[in-house]
């Protein structure tokens, strides 16, 4: 019997995880669910005017959509109905708007090698980061990386519809977490 396999992730072998003497200042791997809170901050945060706007809208029509039907059916059935499926219409809704971002972030982060459990190691130069991952070495000048620090680690968004999440619990060679971050923030 074989063992579900996700089609879309690389399958891990030898030479496709980083050496532990690579050299760096943190090594990390993000689990699904780090990976998945990263994604939401990354949403949250490149995405605001967006989802701000369209929410805005959504309750809007939210209000409307209920007040009609209340002043077309005026008994309390009606009201949790209406109250029911708005929010239903509106969550799809607001998954529709980040559907498409979410598509192209998760392609970019299985490009760069930026998939559950795969070995990483970042590395602070003078003027770039340095991405070491399974598909290959990757360098972003410092000016062009936005950082941005959540409660679960740091997150670094240095092209559109990528970014690299290094959690608070990751190895970190020469400092701390908190040193590493001041870092970063410094650059």
């Amino acid at each position: 019997m074989t063992e579900g396999v996700n089609p879309y992730q690389p399958v891990m072998t030898p030479e496709n995880s980083v050496v532990a003497d690579v050299d760096g200042d943190v090594h990390f791997a993000a689990s699904q669910s780090q990976l998945r809170f990263a994604e939401s901050q990354y949403l949250l945060r490149q995405h605001s005017f967006r989802l701000f706007f369209g929410s805005l809208a959504m309750i809007a029509c939210s209000m409307i959509a209920i007040a009609l039907i209340l002043w077309r059916f005026p008994n309390p059935f009606s009201f949790v109905a209406a109250l029911i499926g708005t929010m239903v219409v509106s969550s799809g809704l607001y998954l529709a708007m980040v559907h498409k971002a979410k598509m192209k972030i998760r392609e970019q982060l299985r490009t760069h090698g930026l998939v559950q459990d795969y070995q990483c190691t970042i590395r602070l130069d003078p003027d770039q980061v340095v991405l070491t991952s399974p598909l290959g070495v990757y360098a972003w000048r410092n000016a062009k990386v936005k950082v941005y620090r959540t409660r679960k680690g740091v997150l670094l968004c240095p092209e559109p519809f990528l970014f690299v999440f290094v959690p608070k619990t990751s190895n970190f060679i020469d400092a701390s977490y908190n040193e590493f971050r001041k870092r970063l923030f410094n650059r």
